[in-house]
């Protein structure tokens, strides 16, 4: 009988600690939000050099069906479209943040656009008194960031896309 007590605790206990260590959704942090707010400005003024900041030197970019994208890769296209930029705009919204052993996963969708020279030539093209169609691509995404702090400074070391679109 006693043993069978002893069990049960254990399994209580057990249960306890499990549900302890579970990561729970909960508003994206202050730091992480002003963090955004700085790599969204350095997005939307083309400073690459601010906007590289922002990543893990181990950062990793990945989709639902591809194989992830090293930083290195992804901050080098970063770098030569925001280089030709004529403009480039950033929007975020948050959905929820989930801590767990030191790393801050975002939920977020993002709307991104960077006008080339080329779309901005097309456009400028267009006759002003016809339809004025649009030669921009809106990308829209999905994902979850992934923040880690390294020592005074929030860093993503991963972003997973969930899906992503582009509408012209």
């Amino acid at each position: 009988m006693q043993r069978k007590n002893a069990i049960s605790i254990s399994a209580a206990t057990f249960l306890a600690l499990c549900l302890s260590s579970v990561a729970k959704a909960e508003p994206v942090p202050p730091a992480i939000q002003a963090t955004y707010a700085k790599m969204i400005k350095a997005w939307d003024g083309r400073d690459f050099k601010t906007y590289a900041t922002f990543f893990a030197p181990n950062f990793v970019m990945a989709y639902p069906e591809s194989k992830p994208v090293s930083g290195a890769k992804y901050l080098g296209e970063v770098k030569a479209q925001l280089k030709t930029a004529k403009s480039a705009s950033l929007k975020v919204t948050f959905k929820n943040a989930t801590v767990r052993k030191g790393i801050v996963d975002v939920e977020f969708e993002t709307t991104r656009i960077i006008v080339t020279p080329e779309m901005q030539a097309k456009m400028d093209a267009q006759p002003k008194d016809g339809p004025q169609l649009s030669h921009i691509p809106v990308f829209h995404e999905v994902g979850v960031d992934s923040w880690k702090k390294v020592g005074k400074n929030w860093v993503k070391v991963k972003t997973f896309i969930k899906s992503m679109s582009a509408v012209m």
